[in-house]
């Protein structure tokens, strides 16, 4: 019929050009910002824990290991970051997930393009059930009253160094592989104490934030 209008093959293909450029960036931009997003989890947590960790350190003032008791006299007190005898340096780094025997999930296979829910007990007590923790068995996420009932995107390893005397060191990991290719991107918090018994607690430092 005369009059009758439509879109000629060159428009239709030009829309498509069109609609193909937007996709392509569009695309990335979308699985960046989801990525970015699940970021704020490891970010969140380590900020909350150093959090913690000043506020253990606070309250925590006890007799060194080599004090003398003395009648009428005085008593050095001392503050402690949190640590147990399994919070030694967290193995790892370098494209790989940082973990030692306090880490959270306990296999980092858990976490590698997927979500881990952690069991009720899993941050308090290095022992399995629900309850009171034989003597020595208590972690130290438990001694600064940290846990996450809700799935976990990445593997959460603490350690400390705790002196009698000198620098005390402590250091809190965030590794996470969202896309499974098994290079695993790290987010840190790291403190130590001061020759007054201060904290200084640096930044967050991330490696390899995008895999």
């Amino acid at each position: 019929m005369k009059g009758k209008k439509g879109f000629t093959l060159v428009e239709l293909m030009i829309v498509v050009v069109i609609l193909g450029i937007l996709a392509a960036i569009a695309i990335p931009l979308y699985m960046k910002f989801v990525q970015q997003s699940k970021t704020g989890e490891a970010q969140g947590n380590l900020g909350k824990i150093a959090s913690l960790v000043e506020e253990y350190y606070a309250r925590s003032g006890s007799q060194t290991g080599v004090a003398t008791i003395t009648p009428g006299g005085t008593t050095a007190l001392i503050s402690k970051f949190p640590n147990t005898a399994r919070t030694s340096a967290c193995a790892g780094g370098a494209g790989v997930a940082r973990t030692n025997t306090e880490s959270v999930p306990g296999t980092t296979t858990t976490v590698q393009k997927a979500s881990y829910q952690p069991a009720v007990n899993e941050w308090k007590c290095m022992t399995t059930g629900v309850g009171a923790c034989p003597p020595g068995e208590e972690t130290a996420w438990y001694q600064m009253h940290f846990e996450i009932s809700s799935p976990i995107r990445y593997v959460y390893c603490y350690t400390a160094t705790v002196p009698d005397t000198g620098a005390q060191t402590f250091a809190v990991y965030a590794s996470g592989d969202l896309d499974g290719d098994s290079i695993w991107s790290e987010f840190v918090r790291q403190g130590q104490t001061a020759t007054d018994g201060s904290i200084q607690i640096g930044p967050l430092a991330v490696t390899n934030e995008d895999e």
